[in-house]
Formats: C-alpha cells, sequence, structure tokens
C-alpha cells in the first residue's frame, strides 16, 4: 500500500509541476496610466535638468569679466578683452578725438554759443563705449546673456558710435543761452559755452 501512496504523491506532484511549467505566471501588468505618468516624470525632469545647465550656463557668462568675442566699437575689436583693455584700445585708436571738444556757433542774430560734442549726443565718449560693449552678455538676465554669447559666437557684434541720437533738449538750452547772451557775446570773440541741462536730465 506505500507503493500505491507512494506512485499517488509521485504523480500528484509530478502533474502540479508540469501544470507550472507549462503556465508560467503572469506578470502584474502596469497600467497605461502609470506608463504615461512615468514618461511625463521622465521629460520633466530631463527639462529641469537643461534649463538648470542652461541657467548655470549663462550665469558664468554673466560673471565672466571679458567682453564677449567678436564685439566692434566702430572698427576696433574689442572683443574678449577686460573693460581696461577696450578702454587702452580705443584710447590708442584715437576713439576719443573730439571729447572735451565744442563745436562753436554763430547764429545770423550775431549770438555765438558753443555745443560740446559728448555732452549733445554727436560723438560716443570712451567710457559710454566701453560700457556698451561690456554690457552685452553681463545683463541681469541669464538667458538673454547666454543667447548674447551665442551670437556673438556666430556674427559680429558691432556698436556704432555714429548711431545716435542728437540731444535736442541740450542744444536747444544751448541755442536759448547763446541767444540770451547776445548782447555779451557781440562784445566777445570768444563764444558762449553752453552750460544747458546734461543728456538724460
Amino acid at each position: 500500500m506505500s507503493d500505491n501512496y507512494d506512485k499517488l504523491m509521485n504523480s500528484k506532484i509530478s502533474a502540479s509541476t508540469e501544470k507550472k511549467a507549462a503556465s508560467p505566471t503572469p506578470k502584474p501588468k502596469r497600467s497605461k496610466a502609470k506608463r504615461a505618468l512615468l514618461w511625463i516624470v521622465i521629460v520633466l525632469c530631463v527639462l529641469v535638468l537643461l534649463v538648470c545647465g542652461t541657467a548655470v550656463w549663462g550665469y558664468t557668462v554673466s560673471v565672466d569679466e571679458h567682453i564677449l568675442p567678436n564685439v566692434y566699437v566702430g572698427s576696433v575689436d574689442v572683443g574678449g578683452m577686460t573693460r581696461e583693455g577696450a578702454d587702452k584700445a580705443l584710447r590708442d585708436e584715437g576713439f576719443d578725438a573730439l571729447e572735451g571738444q565744442s563745436l562753436s556757433v554763430r547764429l545770423p542774430a550775431g549770438a555765438k554759443f558753443a555745443v560740446d560734442y559728448l555732452r549733445s549726443g554727436a560723438v560716443m565718449g570712451r567710457n559710454e563705449a566701453v560700457d556698451l560693449a561690456y554690457a552685452l552678455g553681463h545683463g541681469s538676465n541669464v538667458f538673454t546673456n547666454l543667447r548674447d554669447w551665442v551670437e556673438s559666437r556666430l556674427v559680429p557684434m558691432h556698436i556704432e558710435p555714429d548711431a545716435r541720437a542728437l540731444d535736442e533738449r541740450y542744444i536747444r538750452a544751448c541755442m536759448d543761452e547763446g541767444i540770451s547772451s547776445r548782447a555779451r557775446a557781440a562784445s566777445s570773440s570768444i563764444p558762449t559755452r553752453c552750460t544747458g541741462p546734461s543728456k538724460g536730465r
């Protein structure tokens, strides 16, 4: 009888192992919603990493002490220079030749006055030119700074000292001062130097 019992038990065990071997246990399927959520999380993580990396890159551009490459003030290449280097390069090129000089004007009524080239906006000062060159890529927005950096790598960036608007308010103040002092100007051969309002007031 024990033989029959052993045969019976062996047949049950072999039958159950055959069933298990024939039908493997199914893995639980992930729902479509869980898969979509996983992809959304992955995409968001990648976007956050890209934005953070871009911000860090833009910050490194912003804090660099040098002017962006490929920047020109007129025809003078100041790209890659520090403020001091750009100032020296512009001075060596005679950029400030008209600084401190005036244009003497004589009106038909005989009044004379002088208009300062720099204050009138007729010429750009060396310091202003250096500030404008340095401002490219050094603003408060790191993404704009990064855009300026990329643009400077692709095309030259020009600061045109001649493309400026004259300060009409200053020039009119000089004219008014010259007209009002016509009697004094007529008695002197030296033109009246205008002390009108400075640009931006």
